[in-house]
This record gives structure tokens, C-alpha cells and sequence, in this order.
């Protein structure tokens, strides 16, 4: 509200969401509050000292820019932690639950994760007992699909893992899917064990390029592990059918420049 009465100008729902759905690691004293900008003339209010703020559910939902019933259903699927109780039906909420909506948020709608796979993350994040390795495998799960029938043999997968010298789990979902996804491609005279440990080989720089850019930080690195697989995986589809056209059209032009080959970098 301006001096003479009349209404101030009013900063646009969408400008404040997507500033608060920008991925940020508080550090110290470097940690972003709720609260509007402040006036022509005040103290900046960032620097004030860090302290925890209380958010009615109807707060956190302008802060987030989510639903109050989807906050709800959060609350009861336990992916957002209760807030701290103020009366019967009443509770407050902190930063920490600002930023587990728009880690939720992410994990759902970028992620495609389920509500379930979600609660699995969330858990593993709030176990003290879990190492940054152990929140990695979790979140690594939580991108696994289930298989509705496991298999107690897996010798494609095995022979091929054995040969490339890979450490890895025999039981883990993922055995049972590379088990399946060779035996269609074999089946279907598209894969061969040579191309099979040349596709393995790209895998392994890929992974290593993910890797080594994952926070040392345990929750980030479970979000790093996520976004980052699951946007990689889209971004390498993409980027191999661009190389396929490329390939392609460079062996029906004899005339064509060879392309540019430059070393893989981490």
C-alpha cells in the first residue's frame, strides 16, 4: 500500500513461484526467506539472522505455488513432514517444508516418479543412518520399475557384466530388465554380444560423466541422482538419433568431411 492510500504494485503469482522453484542449497548464513521485498527506504530483511518462520498452510501454498488439497495429500502420503502444531486443526511450516514440496514437486513431475517411489526417496533422506552411497542406491531404486515376475537366472546379463568387469548386485531389479531387454534384442537379431559390450562401454563414460558431477552433499546428490538420470536418459535418445542422421548421411556422401571426434571429458 503506497502513502497516499492507493494500492502498491503487486508482484505476479507466476514470477514469485518460479523463483522459488530455482534449485538452491542454503550454506551458512546465505538462505533466502519468505517474506515480501522490502520498501522504497527499509533495512534489507535478508539481513536479519537466519531463524525458523511460521507458514499457515494457505503461506505455504502461495510460497510453492501448489494446491492447499495437494499440500494435503502430501501430508497424508508422507512426502512432506507434519508441520509444528499450533492448535488441534492448526499447524506452521518452515523453509524446510518449502523446500521438500518443490523436491516432491520435481520428483513427480519431472521425474515421473509415483507417489510411492517418491515416499521411498523421502524416507531414505531422512535416514541418519544412510551414507551419500546409500541415498544414491536409493534414489537409484526408486528409478527402477518393478518386475512383476522375476527370473532366478539371468545368463545374458551375467555373461555380459562378468566380461565387461562391472561391480554389481545379482539380485538387483535391474538384472532381471537387462536379462529381458538382451533376450528381445537377441531374439529380434538386432543385437549382437560384440555390440552389446560396445553399447555397455558408452554406458560407462556416460555414467562416469554423471557422477562426477553429483553434489557431495547426501540430499542433493539424491536429487542430483534423479534429475539427472532421468533428463540424461531423454537428452541421450535425443542426441542419438541426431547421430544416427549424421552417420548416416556422411556414408552416402563420399565427399563429406569426417566428423570431429573430441575426447570425452569429466
Amino acid at each position: 500500500m503506497c502513502r497516499d492510500g492507493a494500492p502498491g504494485p503487486r508482484v505476479p503469482l507466476w514470477t514469485r513461484t518460479i523463483a522459488l522453484l530455482e534449485f538452491w542449497r542454503p550454506s551458512g548464513d546465505d538462505v533466502r526467506w519468505f517474506q515480501p521485498a522490502p520498501r522504497s527506504g527499509s533495512r534489507d530483511r535478508t539481513t536479519r539472522p537466519p531463524r525458523r518462520f511460521g507458514l499457515r498452510i494457505s503461506q505455504l501454498s502461495e510460497a510453492t505455488g501448489m494446491p492447499i488439497a495437494t499440500l494435503k495429500f502430501y501430508l497424508r502420503e508422507r512426502v512432506l513432514h507434519p508441520g509444528e502444531a499450533r492448535a488441534k486443526t492448526q499447524a506452521v511450516y518452515d523453509e524446510s517444508h518449502v523446500e521438500r514440496v518443490k523436491l516432491v514437486r520435481v520428483l513427480t513431475e519431472v521425474g515421473g516418479l509415483s507417489i510411492a517411489a517418491t515416499r521411498g526417496v523421502v524416507e531414505a533422506m531422512s535416514d541418519p543412518t544412510l551414507d551419500r552411497l546409500g541415498l544414491m542406491a536409493a534414489a537409484h531404486k526408486s528409478l527402477t520399475p518393478p518386475v512383476a515376475a522375476p527370473r532366478d537366472e539371468h545368463p545374458l546379463a551375467r555373461e555380459l557384466l562378468d566380461d565387461l568387469g562391472w561391480i554389481y548386485d545379482p539380485n538387483d531389479r535391474l538384472i532381471d530388465l537387462l536379462e529381458r531387454q538382451l533376450e528381445v534384442a537377441h531374439d529380434a537379431g538386432i543385437a549382437t554380444a560384440p555390440a552389446d559390450r560396445n553399447l555397455a562401454r558408452l554406458a560407462y563414460k556416460v555414467a562416469q560423466t554423471d557422477l562426477s558431477i553429483v553434489p557431495e552433499d547426501p540430499q542433493e546428490a539424491v536429487r542430483g541422482v534423479v534429475l539427472g538420470t532421468v533428463l540424461s536418459d531423454k537428452l541421450l535418445i535425443t542426441l542419438r538419433r541426431l547421430a544416427q542422421i549424421d552417420v548416416a548421411v556422411r556414408s552416402h556422401r563420399p565427399d563429406a568431411d569426417p566428423a570431429p571426434e573430441a575426447p570425452i571429458s569429466t
